[in-house]
C-alpha cells in the first residue's frame, strides 16, 4: 500500500481519493502519474495500492512523498474470500483483476471520503483537477470510440468469459474501459463488490477478466445510475483506440496539454 497526501488536509477533511494499483513497474512506469499529480495539485488524497515492486521505485517515491507500504503476499486468498464472502480461485485470478479485492478492502476502512477515483498508473497522466466534475449521485464511466464488435481482445473476453450468447447481446454498445471509475465513494464500493463474485468466484473462466465483467455489468443496467462520456467529452479521455487512424488527432494548447472536443483541458488521459 502506497498512500500520498497530496493535500494532508484533504485528509483530515476527507473529501476526494484517487486510489490506484501498481504490480512489477518501474519508477519510470510511474513518474508520468506521480510527477503530474502533484503538479496538478488536486484536492484529493492519492492512496496506490502496490505490491511486487522494486525497492528503488519505492524510494524514489518516497523521495516525492509517498508513504510505501507493501501488501503481504501470504493474505492474498484470505483478502479474497472476505471480499466475496466464499470460496475463491484465487489461482486463476490474474493480479490486474485482483485489484478489485484490494480496493474493496481499503473503501471499507476508509468511509471518510466523499468521491472516489479508480484509477491505474503506469498509463494515466493528471492534467488537472478531475474532482471539479459533479457527477452527482451517478457512477461515471468512460467509453473508448470502437464497438464491442469492432475490438477483437474485448470480443475474446466477453465471448470467453462469458458467453457468445452474452456477446451477442452487447456488442453492439461502445467499449468501456474498467481502468478508470469515478463517482461517490459508496457507488464506486458497490461497483467494486458488484465485480468482485466474477472476478474472483468458483465459476471463473478466463484470468483477465475485468473489462468483460465491466461492459458485461454496464451494458445489462446493473451498476445503478451511470453516467456514461465519450472520449473528448469529459474528465477521461481514452485515447488506446481514438488517435490510431490518420483522421483522429491529439488536440493540443499552447501548454502543451491533451484537450478535449470543446477545448476546455482534459483533466485525466489514459
Amino acid at each position: 500500500l502506497l498512500h500520498w497526501n497530496s493535500r494532508k488536509v484533504c485528509r483530515m477533511a476527507g473529501k476526494n481519493l484517487v486510489l490506484g494499483w501498481l504490480y512489477d513497474i518501474s519508477w519510470e512506469a510511474a513518474k508520468a502519474f506521480v510527477v503530474s499529480a502533484k503538479r496538478a495539485n488536486m484536492d484529493a488524497d492519492i492512496v496506490i495500492l502496490a505490491w511486487h515492486n522494486e525497492s528503488y521505485t519505492w524510494e524514489t517515491l518516497r523521495l516525492h512523498g509517498a508513504e510505501v507500504v507493501a501488501v503481504p503476499h501470504d493474505n492474498v486468498r484470505f483478502t479474497i474470500e472476505r471480499s466475496i464472502g466464499r470460496e475463491t480461485r484465487d489461482d486463476l485470478t490474474h493480479f490486474i483483476s485482483r485489484r478489485y479485492c484490494y480496493y474493496d478492502w481499503y473503501l471499507q476502512q476508509h468511509p471518510e471520503y466523499e468521491r472516489v477515483m479508480l484509477t491505474g498508473i503506469r498509463d494515466v497522466i493528471i492534467q488537472s483537477d478531475p474532482f471539479s466534475y459533479d457527477c452527482g449521485s451517478a457512477l461515471c464511466c468512460f467509453l473508448e470510440s470502437l464497438l464491442i464488435k469492432e475490438s477483437a481482445w474485448n470480443r475474446m473476453w466477453v465471448h470467453d468469459g462469458f458467453s457468445q450468447e452474452e456477446l451477442e447481446r452487447i456488442h453492439w454498445n461502445p467499449v468501456s474501459c474498467a481502468e478508470i471509475v469515478y463517482g461517490p465513494r459508496h457507488r464506486v464500493a458497490e461497483y467494486v463488490g458488484l465485480m468482485l463474485p466474477h472476478i474472483c468466484g468458483p465459476s471463473l473462466k478466463i484470468r483477465v477478466i475485468d473489462q468483460a465483467v465491466h461492459n458485461y455489468l454496464l451494458w445489462n443496467g446493473m451498476l445503478g445510475e451511470v453516467r456514461t462520456f465519450k472520449p473528448g467529452e469529459g474528465p477521461v479521455l481514452t485515447m488506446g483506440y481514438r488517435y490510431n487512424e490518420r483522421e483522429h488527432e491529439i488536440r493540443l494548447n499552447k501548454m502543451r496539454r491533451v484537450l478535449n472536443d470543446d477545448g476546455s483541458i482534459v483533466p485525466v488521459v489514459h
